[in-house]
């Protein structure tokens, strides 16, 4: 029996999708269109593996180190220190926690509550903002604000 070796075959597919790019890309996305239903199916099959892929093409850390984080977290907030409440409107689940980042670096710093991620972004990640809002709330304490 003839066996192919594999890195040839590889090789070959590589460079036929080179030269049909085009062709292959129109064909991927009518089939997309036409059966939207694989793709959804397919990843309400494999959470695990779309978290992956999302965790490494925005962050650049593989699931087995956002793991890592949660295990070190406690499965916690960074910030606040509570789990994370926030229901995910596709899937009707629990949301996992977000990465924060460095914008500017984008080196990943720790995880967050949605709540929590969504203020420091609303606050610029500044934190003389932060301060400044922590400083007029202060001012309000003896007004029923805990």
């Amino acid at each position: 029996m003839f066996k192919i070796n594999d890195e040839s075959a590889r090789t070959s597919r590589r460079k036929y999708y080179r030269t049909h790019r085009k062709r292959e890309l129109a064909m991927q996305k009518k089939h997309r269109q036409e059966h939207p239903e694989v793709r959804k199916n397919w990843k309400e099959r494999n959470p695990d593996k779309v978290l992956s892929h999302n965790l490494k093409a925005k962050y650049g850390i593989t699931y087995e180190q956002f793991k890592s984080m949660l295990k070190k977290q406690k499965g916690l907030c960074a910030i606040c220190k509570k789990k994370e409440i926030a229901i995910d409107g596709r899937t009707g689940k629990i949301r996992a926690l977000s990465v924060d980042h460095d914008h500017k670096t984008r080196k990943v710093r720790k995880l967050l509550c949605r709540l929590c991620n969504i203020g420091i972004g609303v606050f610029r990640e500044s934190p003389k903002l932060l301060q400044a809002a922590f400083a007029y709330l202060k001012t309000f304490k003896g007004a029923g604000n805990g």
